[in-house]
């Protein structure tokens, strides 16, 4: 019991140190501005480059939707140039392509594992609703699902049908792993180097102070002592002279006590010298 409260009393008047204190305030000031920053980069990192792979695969999407309708998407849907033309994107994309048709059937597939099935989904209705394109990111399962509406350039507005794109993200994973790690190495190699920064300067910042203690410490040597100075910091300063201030006050209260002991001790002397030579007569004449 003796030897935890120890402890605890030890950890408590460590807490107080003031170097230590300095240490800490630095390693926070260096640390977390790091950690801030590179969680910054890689948010930042991952949200451009799903933005510019979003925008250009949409871009890509769309021009595949106006040039199947050219192709004769309305009048057959079994049409193997359309077959073709969205097998090719789905590999340059390595992804997968299904359009749907305003009866939400299936009627091209890449995968060709969809077809006839039928297929509804919000963004799939929203998009024949709305005729414009949409975006849904799936963080979960790594893909971008993009639905573009297959609109007839003729003068109808209405759409003819949905295409549908899943876009992998893997690779931005994988990138943004590699980054991830690499922003691990350097904070680790900035905190050993803030570590020992940090270890330095509080032992350099706190030099003066330790000055004012060993000048203090020998006060028990007595007052004769020169002024001290320590100008490294204003506070430094403002401490020794009102040390010294205090020196001065001490020195001459002791150079006082010691004047008025010197006086005492005289007057002292003349009266117990009188009555020795009046004890002596007094003997002498009884003898």
């Amino acid at each position: 019991m003796n030897n935890i409260f120890t402890r605890i009393v030890s950890s408590y008047r460590l807490l107080k140190s003031l170097k230590l204190r300095i240490f800490i305030v630095m390693m926070l000031i260096g640390i977390l501005p790091c950690i801030a920053v590179g969680a910054c980069v890689l948010l930042n990192y991952e949200r451009r480059v799903i933005f510019e792979k979003t925008v250009d695969s949409t871009n890509r999407c769309r021009a595949m939707a106006n040039h199947i309708v050219e192709l004769g998407y309305s009048e057959s849907s079994d049409n193997t140039e359309i077959l073709t033309e969205l097998n090719q994107l789905s590999e340059f994309l390595s992804g997968r392509i299904l359009v749907v048709d305003r009866d939400y059937e299936v009627i091209f597939d890449t995968y060709s594992l969809s077809v006839g099935k039928t297929l509804i989904s919000k963004e799939i209705v929203d998009c024949f609703t709305d005729g414009v394109s949409a975006s849904n990111r799936n963080k979960d399962n790594n893909y971008i699902e993009l639905t573009v509406p297959l609109t007839d350039n003729t003068g109808e507005t209405a759409v003819l049908g949905v295409m549908v794109t899943s876009v992998p993200t893997t690779t931005i994973s994988d990138s943004l792993t590699v980054l991830r790690r690499q922003t691990r190495i350097f904070e680790i190699t900035m905190g050993i180097f803030i570590f020992v920064i940090s270890i330095v300067l509080s032992q350099y910042l706190v030099r003066p102070f330790d000055k004012i203690s060993r000048v203090i410490g020998s006060v028990r040597e007595g007052f004769d002592m020169d002024p001290i100075s320590i100008p490294d910091y204003l506070e430094t300063e403002a401490i020794t002279n009102a040390f010294n201030s205090m020196m001065s006050r001490m020195k001459k209260l002791d150079d006082s006590r010691e004047m008025f002991v010197s006086n005492v001790s005289h007057e002292l002397k003349t009266p117990l010298a009188s009555m020795k030579v009046l004890s002596d007569s007094i003997l002498s004449s009884n003898d």
